[in-house]
């Protein structure tokens, strides 16, 4: 395993274990063969995890994997391997107000957040919470 701290670990609809660690990424273990992948950052690589600290994995109804990072959101593309990152644009108030992501959730609306209030929010750790609805779900990509 990439760092033996971990943060979060969650189950998705495969029965593979996602491990959230401190400063080694997050790591894939196959249920069937036992197989550990890593996922890193790689500052040369703009489809890699945002960053190596992982705080919270969340696997949402669409059967999407989030992952929450000291450095964005990702949302992880399953077919090619690679992650979206969504982080904190100065210029773009659409933008989440901190790209230190502390937690997820998903309310009934199926919105990825924090807490649910009239869509999500998702909890960072300098400033607090950046609401996020239907008009302006994750406006920033990095």
């Amino acid at each position: 395993m990439s760092d033996q701290r971990v943060r979060a670990i969650r189950e998705d609809h495969t029965g593979a274990l996602w491990i959230g660690t401190y400063r080694g990424g997050l790591n894939r273990l196959d249920a069937d063969t036992g197989r550990l992948t890593a996922f890193r950052h790689d500052p040369k690589d703009p489809h890699s995890l945002s960053h190596d600290r992982v705080l919270a994995v969340l696997e949402d109804d669409a059967q999407r994997l989030w992952v929450a990072t000291a450095d964005g959101l990702n949302l992880f593309d399953r077919e090619s391997a690679t992650f979206v990152r969504y982080t904190r644009d100065a210029d773009n108030p659409q933008s989440l107000r901190d790209s230190d992501i502390m937690s997820l959730y998903q309310d009934r609306g199926g919105v990825c957040g924090r807490h649910a209030r009239g869509g999500a929010v998702i909890g960072t750790r300098e400033v607090g919470c950046s609401d996020i609805t239907a008009a302006t779900h994750f406006a920033t990509r990095r």
